[in-house]
């Protein structure tokens, strides 16, 4: 999942997305549970081991790993 924090990472490390999904100021963790069940998983699968979330948001860290998604690693802020 891609928030406006993306173009940070993308601008730092050279990552180019294929897909985005944006939040328009709703609780984070239930907005990013619906991107992930009706597009992420419904597009790629549901092999959740194939997933990665880079989330600074503890609430939405949790969320990703009741959704199976174990690779959920805390993003480090720079600000």
């Amino acid at each position: 999942m891609f928030t406006y924090n993306f173009k940070g990472y993308s601008g730092k490390t050279g990552f180019k997305h294929d897909e985005s999904y944006w939040s328009f100021n709703r609780y984070p963790p239930l907005l990013k549970r619906y991107w992930v069940i009706e597009e992420v998983i419904f597009r790629h699968g549901d092999c959740s081991s194939k997933y990665l979330a880079i989330e600074l948001n503890p609430a939405t860290r949790r969320m990703y790993k009741k959704l199976g998604i174990g690779q959920s690693q805390k993003a480090i802020s720079s600000d």
